[in-house]
């Protein structure tokens, strides 16, 4: 049964091309979008990571115990003064 199908994908070789073509750019594109969306993904863990760490963080001790839940209310106020 194989070798019917091969026979029949070698003589006609216009039946041959579409699917082959259209499975070539079904996988391009699938490979182009995952990277896209697994580097924009890392880029975005990163730059978080930069924000988070690379940055001297001035805080009080209240908002520095509940830093994960970003509570306005501890925010530090008036800081143009200070700086």
């Amino acid at each position: 049964m194989i070798r019917f199908l091969l026979k029949g994908l070698i003589r006609d070789k216009s039946r041959s091309r579409l699917p082959v073509m259209v499975v070539a750019i079904g996988v391009m594109l699938s490979v182009f979008l995952h990277t896209y969306v697994t580097g924009l993904m890392v880029d975005m863990v990163e730059m978080t990571a930069r924000v988070s760490t690379g940055h001297v963080k001035i805080m009080t001790k209240a908002y520095a115990d509940n830093a994960d839940q970003i509570p306005n209310d501890l925010a530090i106020l008036q800081a143009g003064e200070l700086m």
